[in-house]
């Protein structure tokens, strides 16, 4: 408890506020992965998923079962919570890995500069983090109220595409979480609330324009109805601070997967007899900042 307490008390600092971080190449890489560097396991993870998010986004752009709806029925896709926050799922994790593949095919052809490769790094770190973190909050949130507010199983179909965007969206979000080496911090909640503000006004904006739903309803979720103004405008702070409560569920999983490999990491360090705290074979020091004074 204590351990994780001090953890907490180093969310707070410039340089996180910020989103420095002094060592980027732990953002395209796995906690679990046995060496320092890029993993050709860990590419095949980044891809397997990316391919699956861009195959099931695909789906619902598609959207199969509508294929004989109005263009401008199906342009509405572009108003839903769900699909702005499932494309920011697809966008962080094909960031991941193109660099990630970038990182590996340039190491392998440039083995003496490092620069190189770590330009590449350097400059996209930042943009991942940023979608990463947004990515995981909203596929928490849109899973949770989709399932607790809107869906009604007397006027929406339980089917595939709807699980997709609305289920799996979390699952694939929370294996990220505990797959990934890069930190959660909870300072970095109000990018994920300014994702929210963002869609609140839209929503706004839609409604004052005389948009639409798909139902033609005079707006885009019940919850979000706008001729209540009050109401909606309370709803929307309470989801905001949902979102971070969120946040702080995703920061304590991101710390926790921390402590178990520190955990782990201590185990195979007295097992194996070395005097080197900083070089044990299997694991790294690179993820393990949080946990020193």
């Amino acid at each position: 408890m204590e351990i994780m307490l001090d953890l907490w008390k180093k969310q707070f600092n410039r340089d996180k506020l910020l989103m420095r971080h002094e060592e980027p190449r732990i953002f395209f890489q796995s906690q679990w992965q046995k060496r320092e560097g890029p993993s050709v396991f860990y590419l095949f993870y980044r891809w397997v998923v990316t391919l699956y998010l861009a195959g099931t986004w695909l789906l619902t752009v598609i959207d199969p079962k509508n294929l004989d709806k109005s263009q401008e029925f199906r342009i509405k896709w572009l108003i839903y919570l769900t699909n702005w926050g499932y494309s920011t799922c697809l966008l962080q994790s094909l960031i991941c890995s193109v660099i990630l593949s970038v990182w590996i095919i340039q190491r392998n052809k440039i083995k003496d500069n490092e620069s190189q490769y770590s330009y590449w790094i350097n400059r996209t770190y930042k943009s991942y983090w940023i979608c990463n973190t947004i990515a995981t909050d909203i596929a928490f949130g849109v899973t949770v109220l989709y399932w607790a507010l809107i869906y009604d199983d007397r006027t929406m179909n339980l089917d595939a595409q709807n699980v997709f965007v609305h289920g799996t969206n979390s699952v694939v979000m929370f294996i990220e979480l505990c797959v990934v080496k890069h930190p959660i911090y909870f300072v970095h909640f109000y990018w994920s609330i300014f994702f929210g503000f963002i869609y609140s006004i839209f929503s706004v904006v839609y409604f004052a324009a005389g948009g639409t739903s798909r139902s033609e309803d005079p707006y885009i979720y019940a919850v979000l109805d706008w001729r209540n103004g009050w109401k909606t405008t309370a709803i929307c702070l309470a989801v905001l601070v949902f979102i971070i409560l969120l946040h702080c569920f995703s920061s304590t999983i991101s710390l926790l997967r921390l402590y178990i490999y520190k955990k782990i990491y201590e185990r195979k360090l007295n097992t194996s007899n070395k005097t080197n705290n900083n070089e044990l074979h299997g694991f790294d020091n690179t993820a393990m900042s949080d946990f020193t004074p």
